[in-house]
């Protein structure tokens, strides 16, 4: 039933990457407990036309030599969010959710993630369409 949760991961698949880091040692999972570099989420009621706000956070990233910090400064928004209710009874969100982490060990590049997602039309009350998403995921230089 509405509202439904909406779940978002940015994760290292690997055992290791980038000189001995800790990845997330797994692949696309819709478990709570999945660790990721970066993730978000929030409550979308495409019936009352709203959204909670987001939670964006980071599991702990760990290095043999540098040790194990969480990032305690990961941002996330929504924005552009649409609710329409449509000439048949159902209703349609679009959004862009967008989210931003880091490695807290060591001076590193932003973890940026940006998806939109247009026209969800919500048909029943259990059958959604997904009619179009796009997923960015990319890296901003180190800060100076």
């Amino acid at each position: 039933m509405w509202p439904f949760p909406v779940n978002i991961r940015a994760f290292a698949p690997f055992k290791q990457f980038g000189g001995y880091f800790d990845g997330d040692n797994g692949g696309y999972s819709t478990s709570m407990t999945a660790t990721s570099r970066v993730a978000q989420n929030f409550t979308v009621d495409p019936a009352k036309g709203t959204h909670t706000n987001p939670n964006t956070f980071s599991s702990p990233s760990h290095h043999p030599w540098f040790g194990t910090a969480t990032a305690k400064d990961d941002k996330g928004s929504i924005t552009n969010f649409k609710s329409t209710e449509n000439n048949d009874g159902s209703n349609t969100v679009s959004f862009t959710s967008n989210m931003a982490g880091h490695l807290p060990l060591i001076p590193s590049a932003d973890i940026n993630v940006m998806l939109t997602l247009r026209s969800l039309k919500m048909i029943k009350p259990v059958l959604y369409k997904l009619m179009l998403y796009k997923l960015v995921t990319h890296f901003q230089p180190l800060k100076q």
